[in-house]
């Protein structure tokens, strides 16, 4: 996001849970659920990030949580594919495509399970959210860039 053009802003949420039903197999058959609590929302600079969390942008109070579901996987190379999806954020639910690579499957050496570790990114427009407020002045497009590693349910 960049505040009238001058700088980019950064922020990760540091908390969410989720769940990989991974098919190793068929990656197409894989499904991936992930819910966010907005409150974990981090920029690093305390003020923005209540503004952030007020009712201008993401309305925590009322809308505490975005999930992603996935709803179609289609593999591109070995260790790429795009996951299709539904995003919810403020309420608002939107197909999204979240371009996924996978870095690393196999057993954890610290917990002994199954784990995956991905990167991921993709575009939206807030605006299409209902978190519109200060466009253009504040871009309207966000890059989300996600990297996780996870353990693997079965």
């Amino acid at each position: 996001m960049e505040p009238c053009g001058f700088s980019e802003t950064r922020a990760r949420f540091g908390d969410f849970e989720g769940e990989l039903v991974l098919d190793e197999e068929n990656p197409e058959a894989s499904t991936l659920t992930v819910t966010i609590p907005i409150n974990s929302l981090d920029t690093g600079i305390e003020k923005l990030d209540g503004h952030l969390l007020s009712a201008d942008f993401f309305d925590a109070a009322t809308y505490p949580e975005a999930t992603f579901t996935s709803t179609r996987i289609d593999r591109t190379g070995d260790s790429t594919a795009k996951v299709y999806g539904d995003l919810t954020i403020h309420g608002v639910t939107k197909p999204v495509v979240l371009d996924v690579t996978l870095n690393k499957l196999d057993t954890h050496p610290m917990s002994g399970k199954k784990a995956a570790g991905f990167n991921a990114k993709t575009t939206i427009n807030r605006s299409e959210f209902g978190i519109g407020q200060y466009v253009p002045m504040v871009s309207d497009a966000v890059e989300i860039f996600i990297s996780t590693e996870t353990s693997v349910a079965k």
